[in-house]
Order: structure tokens, then C-alpha cells, then sequence
């Protein structure tokens, strides 16, 4: 049968001291603040009611989607307007003046 000191020096913490756990144990309890400050109960109510928790996800990505797309019409107006001005190169120029005639058009 093996000893009780053979236990203790299996023991994860055996070799370590007592300022280092006090250490461990502060940061712990840091940790600790940390989740429920970013509202740690808030999430665990929304995983435990999936309807709840679906229905976030889905608002989420509608407005991702409809901000991406703002985002898009709003940078193809900007690069437009910009090759719009470049029209007096001359090989550009022709270039861009049948790109704007089909924008004319669809509008």
C-alpha cells in the first residue's frame, strides 16, 4: 500500500506555494467578475430558450445582410462618381462614358 506522501506529490499543487495559489485565486475570482459583468446569466438564459436565441441569430444576420448591402450600393455610387470625373483620359474615358450610359439607363 502506498504512502500518503505519494499521494500528496501526485497532487497538482503539491510543488506549489502558498503566494502563487493566492495569486491563482485572485485571478480566478477576477475571471469570475469578468463573466458575469459581460452578462454571463443573459447568455446562459438565451441558450437554455432556443426560439429566443434563433430569433437573435436571425435579426443579427438580417442587418448584417442589409448593412452589407447599404455598405456596397453606398462604395459603387463613391467609385462611380469618381471614374465619372476621370472621363478626360482618353482610353479610360470611353470606357467610363459607356458604363455611365448604362447606369443612365437602368435608373
Amino acid at each position: 500500500m502506498e504512502s500518503m506522501e505519494s499521494d500528496d506529490a501526485r497532487h497538482p499543487l503539491a510543488n506549489t506555494n502558498v503566494n502563487e495559489i493566492v495569486r491563482l485565486t485572485q485571478a480566478l475570482t477576477e475571471l469570475t467578475r469578468m463573466i458575469e459583468r459581460m452578462r454571463g446569466p443573459r447568455y446562459f438564459e438565451m441558450v437554455e430558450r432556443p426560439s429566443r436565441f434563433l430569433f437573435y441569430n436571425f435579426l443579427g444576420g438580417v442587418m448584417r445582410g442589409v448593412g452589407g448591402a447599404v455598405g456596397a450600393t453606398l462604395m459603387m455610387a463613391m467609385l462611380l462618381y469618381l471614374l465619372g470625373q476621370l472621363q478626360w483620359v482618353p482610353v479610360i474615358g470611353r470606357w467610363i462614358a459607356e458604363i455611365l450610359k448604362i447606369v443612365e439607363t437602368y435608373r
